[in-house]
């Protein structure tokens, strides 16, 4: 996971390098701030498994469940196109394990897909005395608008194995949701 955050006040208005002096043009294009945070991170781990009555071990006839199934060795784990929403893993590197063994595929071989998410925020700063100050401030989450997947179907032998069909996140806003906007004021006094 890598994150940054930056502010940058622009150099304009008072005690700035350009626009000090009063004038309209201090007024409109000075005290503004700009605030950045950026976030991306790998996908999270997850374990391909098989459902266990596609291949019967001894001693669990009357457990349902699932259990990793074996890998087929030099087969790639993910599509010869790569990795998309629709194909997010190779279902030709797996097989069901032989009658009453276990599956030899190692626990979270795979990862689903990585997020990255930019946030953004102007703020303009309105003095009307020494001592009362107005900020404006408008929030922009997911600037970018990227979709953030969240980890696909694992199961091997079901229809839609290895396609995503969930977000990261079904909240309505945190992370991985879809662009938002939020405006504010305050006042100090």
């Amino acid at each position: 996971m890598f994150n940054l955050s930056a502010v940058y006040q622009l150099p304009f208005g008072p005690g700035q390098r350009y626009l000090s002096a009063p004038d309209l043009a201090r007024s409109i294009l000075g005290a503004w701030t700009r605030s950045t945070i950026a976030t991306t991170q790998t996908g999270l781990p997850f374990n391909v498994t098989i459902n266990r009555s596609k291949c019967v071990r001894a001693g669990d006839y009357a457990v349902s469940g699932e259990m990793r199934p074996d890998y087929v060795a030099g087969v790639p784990l993910t599509p010869p196109d790569g990795s998309t929403p629709d194909d997010w893993i190779n279902a030709a590197a797996f097989a069901a394990p032989a009658n009453q063994t276990f599956g030899d595929l190692g626990r979270n071989i795979f990862r689903a897909p990585g997020i990255t998410d930019v946030d953004f925020a102007p703020a303009k700063d309105v003095s009307f005395s020494e001592r009362m100050h107005l900020r404006f401030r408008a929030d922009v989450f997911n600037i970018l608008n990227r979709a953030q997947y969240g980890g696909p179907n694992a199961v091997l032998g079901q229809t839609n194995f290895g396609v995503i069909t969930t977000p990261i996140s079904s909240y309505a806003t945190g992370r991985g949701a879809p662009r938002e906007f939020q405006r504010s004021a305050k006042l100090s006094f």
